[in-house]
């Protein structure tokens, strides 16, 4: 397969950068939301106002927060791209889980055992908002049109 120009892999790492984060904390407002509907958190005095306050807080949060995953998971998708190899919701997938990898790997090494539960569940956390992200980011690549990636294969 031939390589891809720079431009096409500046594309894929302005896509994910631009849009992951958002698309991860938009998810996790609504599952967090969803969650508080559905206990006893929940008392009704919250109006169309505050859940929508809360989806504009989350969105300033999200790259606060998924800044640097969306980074490692841009870049290794850009490298990926630059070879001239397809984008796959499994390339995606794999290339959004780069980060709670790297947080997993260092949590064993964490000095107690306290610290190594608590630093894992962070992984499973940014890994589960991460693949929520890494498929939102392929339906943009992909089904959108945003960047279009020609393969043998006829992709």
């Amino acid at each position: 397969m031939a390589r891809q120009p720079i431009g096409v892999a500046a594309k894929v790492f302005a896509v994910v950068c631009g849009l992951g984060p958002p698309i991860g904390g938009m998810v996790g407002m609504a599952l967090l939301e969803s969650f508080r509907w559905s206990t006893d958190f929940y008392d009704g005095s919250r109006t169309v106002t505050d859940v929508l306050n809360t989806a504009l807080g989350w969105l300033q949060l999200s790259y606060f927060v998924g800044a640097i995953p969306a980074a490692l998971c841009g870049l290794a998708l850009a490298a990926w791209v630059s070879w001239g190899r397809p984008i796959t919701v499994l390339t995606c997938l794999a290339a959004s889980l780069v980060y709670p990898a790297v947080l997993a790997i260092t949590a064993l090494f964490a000095p107690d055992p306290h610290g190594m539960n608590v630093a894992l569940l962070h992984a499973a956390v940014v890994g589960g908002f991460s693949l929520v992200a890494g498929l939102g980011c392929y339906l943009l690549l992909r089904a959108f049109g945003l960047v279009r990636i020609t393969n043998a294969a006829g992709g």
